[in-house]
């Protein structure tokens, strides 16, 4: 009755086997089933104690292993000793019971469930459910194969040219996974190019957005000049909804010389700044690295998701980074231009024009000083937004009058 419940509790049900699963049952009457797991010292136990003890006295039940604190860890020990214990671990685990006849298990179906185990207990969480659904995959894949040969063998169904079959090599895996070939995942996969300009690696922000709408990811569009002029100022319900942003794609106000080609507009988020390895001290000193990002504005909906984030530039921390940000701007000078540029969207369906802009570039302080070129110094020197100028060796000059004070704080005087 116990087994036939914990069995219920895993899915299986033993009077539901039948001759052909191999299942019937079995006698246990040998081994102790008892679930007794006290650390008192059992009576057989205290007697091979004695001074007649032989080390040779075999191990009776699972509760005479008393320096073992864990009962499961008797249970496979005790089952270990002949040879039995990775069996008794695949049976417990598939079936929710141990005492089932190692005789009856396949040593291949346990070196199956003995490799799962392995993997699933070095992996996250989200890759120990990528591999259940991958082998949920190949399970489907192989039995849909195997039914066909058996058609194909009895000639009531033609063979398919292309069957593609698992791989089950470390040499399948390198050549159709990896480096091991041109027509590999790998090196096929759609990617943004890595261009090497001097000592730095840079993607073209364009290629970017590219490899962002072709994969079918949704962007968040920016109203065009028509859409902005029916849709209320407030309240701000996002990057795309800011007065900053319709400011920065003049969808406001309309310029009789420029006409806006591009059928969309996103936001771009800029991020750079350097970091040092973890294990920079394990290669020979390296050095710090410096990255820069970008962010394609994503929608509410993916607003968490790293696959807007592109590493658009990348080099040694202390290197002269001009080479790689002139790139970079004449790109984005091009993204930002009336006419935008043209990629093909997978939510669309074909090509679209998209201009992006940036509104936003993150950076630390001596970060900001190198981008912008500034000299050094304190705040003092850039207490006015785009200016770098000692304020404080100038401050009596152009400190205003009274008289001039008064007119800068006349808000209802009109300045002419």
């Amino acid at each position: 009755m116990g087994e036939s419940l914990r069995a219920a509790d895993h899915g299986h049900d033993p009077s539901a086997f039948d001759d052909n699963n191999l299942w019937e049952p079995q006698d246990f009457s040998a081994v102790n089933n008892s679930d007794d797991y006290s650390l008192d010292p059992p009576q057989d136990f205290a007697a091979a104690s004695n001074s007649d003890y032989n080390s040779l006295h075999p191990l009776l039940s699972p509760s005479g292993l008393v320096s073992c604190g864990r009962p499961l860890s008797r249970e496979f020990f005790f089952h270990d000793q002949k040879d039995n214990g990775m069996k008794y671990l695949a049976a417990r685990a598939q079936f929710g019971f141990p005492d089932i006849d190692p005789d009856l298990l396949d040593p291949q179906e346990v070196k199956m469930l003995l490799q799962t185990a392995e993997l699933a207990t070095s992996l996250p969480l989200q890759d120990r459910q990528r591999l259940a659904r991958f082998t949920n995959t190949v399970v489907e894949v192989v039995k849909k194969q195997t039914l066909e040969h058996v058609e194909v063998k009895a000639k009531r169904k033609r063979r398919r040219k292309w069957i593609l079959s698992p791989i089950i090599s470390e040499k399948q895996m390198r050549r159709q996974m990896k480096d091991g070939s041109l027509d590999s995942m790998m090196e096929t996969v759609p990617r943004p190019e890595v261009l090497n300009i001097g000592v730095h690696a840079v993607s073209l922000p364009s290629d970017c957005l590219q490899d962002l709408a072709g994969h079918g990811f949704p962007l968040e569009y920016v109203p065009s000049a028509a859409e902005a002029r029916e849709l209320p100022k407030f309240p701000v319900a996002g990057v795309k909804s800011s007065d900053m942003c319709r400011k920065l794609f003049d969808v406001d106000v309309q310029d009789p010389s420029v006409t806006i080609v591009a059928d969309y507009n996103v936001w771009i988020f800029l991020w750079s700044d350097d970091f040092e390895p973890n294990s920079s001290l394990t290669k020979s000193n390296r050095g710090g690295v410096w990255v820069k990002t970008m962010t394609i504005g994503p929608p509410d909906t993916h607003r968490h998701l790293m696959a807007y984030t592109y590493p658009i530039a990348m080099g040694p921390k202390n290197s002269n980074h001009e080479e790689a940000e002139e790139l970079l701007s004449a790109d984005f000078k091009r993204l930002a231009s009336p006419e935008g540029v043209v990629v093909y969207s997978k939510v669309r369906g074909g090509f679209v024009r998209i201009r992006g802009k940036v509104i936003v570039k993150l950076m630390d302080q001596p970060e900001r000083r190198g981008f912008n070129s500034l000299s050094g110094g304190s705040s003092d020197f850039h207490r006015r937004f785009g200016y770098s100028f000692p304020w404080q060796d100038f401050g009596a000059v152009l400190r205003p009058c009274d008289s001039c004070r008064e007119v800068l704080f006349d808000l209802e005087t009109p300045c002419v």
